[in-house]
């Protein structure tokens, strides 16, 4: 279950007694300062007001996926009766048609209920938490997710860059050619250059800069390794950039000027590249290419340099001031291995410590290199975006289910009345005082009764 903006916003209205949610009946007219619903005919004219009296004035949301989700206030005519029409003060971007939703809001615009849900996703904190549970860092290792594990969708990688120049394909497989972990990325290139990606890159205009630790490599000597499988000769190879130069390398040679590919025997092959970045890089980027439109498999990729890796930056995991509350180290295993687990496969670490301020995690002491990190924490909710009702289609917060969307719509009414009080005539101030006082009072016991569980920390060696 997951609580979208829209949900939200109208779990909202309905508890603070601000709902109305209707369907047009005939199409507007055609200057576009209007909708019509017939159903509102049986309302008094002044069931909607523009607030020229000094109240507060009501506001109209086209809802309807179709249209652009505007909000409009109500103009000095209020409601026409006869027809259901209401009429609003500045022209929608379209004419309204028939069978289209909408909602009616008459105490608080829907952009102020959004932001008043937005900030309590900041405010309700920890009482409501996105977990986190990223396990794309491998100790020794300068890629995240080598293991080709974690994905946005079944066709992207969040971790890795499909370079979108060309025509490539990515697929999440778990069935075939996978060599360790649950999962490999079949990667369909688009022909010659095709090429997917992980590392630092100053100006990218076709792929992201997606693991910025890796800026830290300048100068060093680093050797990037991926287990492939190819049916097919002359498309898979691998690479490591610098902006400058362009190193490759398959299973048999590893630093060469052009390009070396897996000889596409269908069987797994160890890739292997070294090479010594210069001082002051435009990039630096390890690459996996796909020369044909054929498929091609890879999975344990892996990017090592001279000396040991004991810092790591965490700062996109998205952890409340970059602080894990556990740590674990977990072993590899084959992707065929149904055995149970022995004890010291996965360990809780108790030997790190992590700056607030740079989101750099550092361990003091080594653990086997190769080893995945598995960091678990917590952070804020997902937030929608600043554009307002605009985007409630794609808000969803999957870390909210019920009843700890209760949580929230206290937490918005709160904030909505406190925000009365200070802008209100002086007859209503009390009144509005009282209601914020009352949904304060609720928002603490809803986030004493459905707050999530807190999660246990870890005592650190000194």
């Amino acid at each position: 279950m997951s609580l979208t903006l829209k949900a939200a916003r109208q779990a909202l209205s309905k508890q603070i007694g601000d709902f109305w949610e209707g369907t047009t009946t005939s199409a507007g007219n055609a200057d576009k300062l209007d909708l019509i619903d017939s159903t509102l005919t049986g309302h008094q004219s002044t069931w909607v007001t523009s607030g020229a009296g000094g109240e507060q004035p009501s506001t109209v949301l086209i809802t309807d996926t179709e249209l652009n989700k505007e909000e409009r206030y109500v103009d000095s005519d209020n409601l026409t009766t006869a027809s259901g029409t209401i009429g609003v003060t500045r022209a929608f971007t379209v004419l309204i048609p028939t069978i289209k939703t909408y909602e009616i809001h008459k105490e608080f615009t829907a952009a102020d209920k959004e932001r008043a849900i937005k900030w309590t996703c900041y405010d309700a904190f920890p009482s409501l938490y996105k977990l986190i549970d990223d396990s794309s860092l491998r100790f020794g290792d300068w890629l995240r997710d080598g293991g080709f594990e974690t994905w946005t969708s079944s066709a992207v990688l969040t971790r890795w860059a499909n370079d979108t120049t060309q025509a490539n394909t990515l697929a999440q497989t778990s069935t075939e050619f996978v060599r360790t972990g649950t999962y490999s990325c079949k990667f369909t290139g688009g022909g010659s250059g095709s090429f997917i990606c992980q590392g630092w890159n100053q100006g990218s205009a076709t792929h992201d800069t997606n693991n910025i630790d890796m800026q830290h490599l300048a100068g060093k000597t680093v050797t990037f390794r991926v287990w492939g499988f190819s049916a097919t000769a002359n498309a898979l190879t691998i690479s490591l950039e610098d902006g400058t130069t362009s190193t490759y390398g398959n299973h048999t040679s590893h630093s060469s000027s052009t390009k070396v590919y897996h000889p596409g025997d269908s069987t797994w092959r160890l890739m292997e590249v070294t090479k010594t970045n210069t001082a002051n890089p435009l990039a630096i980027e390890a690459r996996i290419y796909n020369d044909t439109t054929s498929a091609v498999y890879v999975d344990d990729a892996s990017l090592t340099g001279i000396g040991d890796k004991m810092t790591y930056d965490i700062s996109d995991l998205g952890l409340y001031n970059h602080q894990p509350n556990q740590i674990y180290a977990v072993s590899n295993r084959a992707a065929n291995d149904t055995t149970p687990r022995p004890k010291d496969s996965i360990v809780l670490l108790d030997n790190w410590s992590t700056a607030t301020s740079s989101g750099l995690l550092t361990f003091k002491t080594r653990i086997t290199d190769g080893k995945a990190l598995r960091i678990v924490g917590r952070g804020y909710l997902t937030q929608p975006a600043d554009a307002g009702v605009n985007t409630e289609a794609s808000w969803t917060s999957t870390e909210v289910t019920a009843p700890q969307d209760e949580i929230i719509v206290a937490g918005a009414a709160m904030y909505l009345y406190r925000l009365l009080i200070s802008t209100s005539q002086l007859g209503d101030v009390d009144r509005y005082k009282m209601l914020a006082d009352y949904w304060e009072k609720e928002y603490r016991i809803r986030k004493a009764r459905y707050g999530m569980a807190s999660l246990a920390g870890t005592i650190l060696r000194g």
